[in-house]
C-alpha cells in the first residue's frame, strides 16, 4: 500500500485549525499538528489518530519565532518528506482595545504572528513543495466541511498575508502557483 499523504496544520491545536486537522485525518492523511500549547497539541494529535490518521504528531511551534518555523519545516521534511498539504491557521486576535488606545507592542505582536508567521510558513513549505516539482504548490483557502483534494496544495489562510501573493507565478519556480481566495 502506498504511504498516506501528509497534511501540516500550523495552528492546529484549537478552533478552525484543529477541525481542519481532524478532517484531514478522517480522509486518511498523516497529520502534523503545529502550535504553541503542548497539552492541546498532544490532544489534537490523539484526536487525529482517533479520527483515522495513520500517523499524527504534534510539533511545538511558535510562528512568531522564525527559528521555530524553520525547525518545523525541517522536522516535517525529515520525518515525512515533502508534505502534500500545508494549512496556516495560527493567529491571535486583538485585545479589543480601541485603536487609539492600542499600544505598539500589541500591534507588533499581531503583525509578527498573523502576517510574518504566515509568510514564513508559506516561504519555507512553498520552497519544499516547489523543489518537489509539484505544479500546484499553493492555494489559500479550504473548508473543513468539504473533502480535501489529493492534489498538492499549500494554503496560507490569513487575508493580510495574501496581499503579498497577488502575482503568484513570479514567486515560485517550476510553474508552481499560489492562489488566494
Amino acid at each position: 500500500m502506498a504511504e498516506a499523504s501528509t497534511a501540516v496544520v500550523i495552528g492546529g491545536t484549537s478552533g478552525i485549525g484543529r477541525a481542519i486537522a481532524e478532517r484531514f485525518a478522517e480522509e486518511g492523511y498523516q497529520v502534523v499538528v503545529a502550535g504553541r500549547d503542548a497539552s492541546r497539541g498532544k490532544e489534537a494529535a490523539e484526536a487525529c489518530e482517533s479520527a483515522g490518521a495513520p500517523r499524527a504528531v504534534f510539533v511545538q511551534t511558535d510562528v512568531g519565532d522564525p527559528a521555530s518555523v524553520e525547525a518545523l519545516a525541517q522536522d516535517v521534511s525529515n520525518a515525512f518528506g515533502t508534505p502534500h498539504v500545508v494549512v496556516n491557521c495560527a493567529g491571535i486576535l486583538q485585545s479589543g482595545k480601541h485603536v487609539l488606545d492600542q499600544d505598539l507592542t500589541e500591534d507588533e505582536q499581531i503583525w509578527r504572528i498573523n502576517y510574518r508567521g504566515t509568510l514564513l510558513g508559506c516561504q519555507l513549505f512553498g520552497r519544499l513543495m516547489s523543489a518537489a516539482g509539484w505544479p500546484d504548490a499553493a492555494r489559500s483557502s479550504m473548508s473543513a466541511r468539504s473533502p480535501p483534494s489529493r492534489r498538492c496544495r499549500f494554503r496560507p489562510t490569513r487575508p493580510e498575508s495574501m496581499r503579498s501573493w497577488r502575482s503568484p507565478r513570479s514567486w515560485l519556480p517550476n510553474s508552481a502557483r499560489m492562489e488566494s481566495v
